[in-house]
């Protein structure tokens, strides 16, 4: 869910958002399969080992010529990747506190750093909690999931949920659309709903 609302916000921004999986060569089966959810959006998707050279350059065709932000949760690996993408200029790196299940070295400020490819870099703090923000309409919603299919429905009006033969709900049991992402937007769709009938 985490992923979803932070893809979501950059739709709502208009910000090309690039999906990163690091530290690949610690995958197991949980991962494999959230990496298989992605892999039927249009995002693109670098998944990355420690000294992977050929997903760093990837990586770098992405960003180059842009100003980038990394964003994620606390000890996915910025930091590192940041270190790779700008040779090593001095962000703090080490384990995971078991105390406080966050990187030891956690970033606590956003840092701008040149890239030597062109363009910019900026490092973030890592989060564990992530709310939409003010403005995102709830049936507005359904245009910031690039995956569904919009304007085939029955109803011009479909929230892609209870009515008949809706498109969306076409692709998701066709599988083109994974079962979680179309969970996401419900769910979304329902909060959003909820703040708009409190204002």
């Amino acid at each position: 869910m985490l992923l979803d609302k932070l893809l979501v916000g950059c739709e709502a921004k208009g910000v090309r958002a690039v999906i990163c999986f690091t530290k690949a060569d610690l995958a197991g089966d949980k991962d494999r399969r959230i990496l298989e959810v992605y892999s039927k959006t249009p995002y693109p998707v670098v998944t990355m080992a420690p000294d992977d050279d050929g997903a760093l350059a990837e990586l770098q065709g992405y960003m180059k010529d842009h100003t980038t932000f990394l964003a994620g949760p606390s000890g996915v690996g910025k930091s590192t990747l940041t270190n790779r993408l700008c040779r090593g200029k001095g962000m703090e790196t080490g384990d995971l506190s078991e105390k406080l299940g966050r990187g030891k070295h956690t970033t606590r400020h956003v840092e701008l750093l040149a890239l030597e490819e062109g363009g910019y870099l900026l490092d973030t703090p890592g989060f564990s909690s992530l709310q939409l923000e003010d403005g995102i309409e709830a049936d507005f919603l359904e245009s910031l999931f690039p995956e569904f299919t919009l304007g085939q429905c029955r109803f011009n009006s479909c929230t892609h949920r209870a009515e008949p033969d809706c498109a969306v709900k076409a692709q998701l049991e066709a599988g083109t659309i994974a079962p979680s992402r179309y969970d996401h937007y419900v769910e979304l769709y329902d909060e959003l709903k909820r703040k708009e009938a409190i204002w």
